[in-house]
Order: structure tokens, then sequence, then C-alpha cells
């Protein structure tokens, strides 16, 4: 027997669309978006929003929402921005974000991609998912080789060890 189909629709736009906006943040921005969300233990909808700079580069914001619809709380700074000093491949910016709450590390795990003089890198930084949380241990992947490279292991305990 074929499976019923509904006439309801599988996702429907949220009415108040957009939730965030340049508007909504508390530091000089040219637009919002490309948010990657993740729900923490308490509850709580973290998203680590792409936000583009006047200059054209981008860094990654946090905005919390009980409900992760409305009343969203961003935080006063970057959460993850350019750091061309020790990590030169982001001197471009950061986009294209993924992240993942960790319950057993009760961490995040943020996924990116990192522009730069060198090209396209994926990056990824374990962080607190806390509003204070501005370091990482960052683990460079060149795009070529994602498939070809097991993730290393070590940076999420030195990150971990150092929080």
């Amino acid at each position: 027997m074929p499976p019923r189909r509904s006439d309801k629709p599988l996702l429907t736009r949220y009415p108040a669309n957009p939730i965030l906006t340049a508007a909504d943040w508390p530091y000089a921005a040219s637009t919002v978006f490309d948010p990657a969300a993740t729900r923490l233990a308490d509850g709580t909808t973290l998203l680590l929003c792409r936000v583009e700079n006047r200059k054209g580069h981008s860094q990654l914001t946090a905005a919390r929402s009980r409900n992760g619809q409305d009343d969203l709380e961003v935080d006063a700074e970057p959460t993850l921005a350019p750091d061309p000093d020790n990590h030169p491949e982001e001197n471009w910016g950061l986009e294209e974000t993924r992240i993942t709450y960790l319950p057993e590390l009760a961490r995040c795990a943020v996924a990116y991609t990192a522009y730069g003089e060198g090209g396209t890198v994926v990056a990824l930084a374990p962080t607190s998912c806390s509003p204070a949380a501005r370091q990482r241990a960052t683990t460079v992947i060149p795009c070529a080789c994602i498939m070809a490279l097991p993730i290393p292991v070590s940076p999420w305990r030195r990150a971990a060890s150092e929080n």
C-alpha cells in the first residue's frame, strides 16, 4: 500500500521573518545572514550568524533565544572574528557556518569556511557556546583534502582544557 499523502505543506515559512537584520546588531554591520542553529542543554536556541562588516568581510556572532524565533539576544561583539595574525587563512572573512552542540563535552563544534589570500579552507573550532567564549583552537583542512584526511582530535581536547 503506498504511503498516504497529506495536503498540508511539509514546511511553512515563519510569518515574522526575517527574525534578525543588521538593524538588530549592537555594532556596525552591512548585513546579517546564513545563521547556523543548535539547541543548547538548557533548551536555548543558539544562532551563529554570518555578519558582514562595512568592508565586506564576515565574522560570526551568536544570538540566543528561548524559542528560536523571537526575543533574540545578540552578543555585543563577534563570537568568532577573523584573526589573521594567528590564522592568516581567515584574513578575508569567515562564512558558511555549521554548529552542533556536543552534550558529552558541554561544548559546541563550529565548522566554517575561512577565506584568505591562499584560497578557501574549512576550519573547525570548538567553543564553550557562552557569550564570553572568544578563544578557540582551530584546525584548518584544505578543501581539496576534506575527504582524504581524518579530523584530528587533539584541538578539541586542548580547547576543552583551556576553558
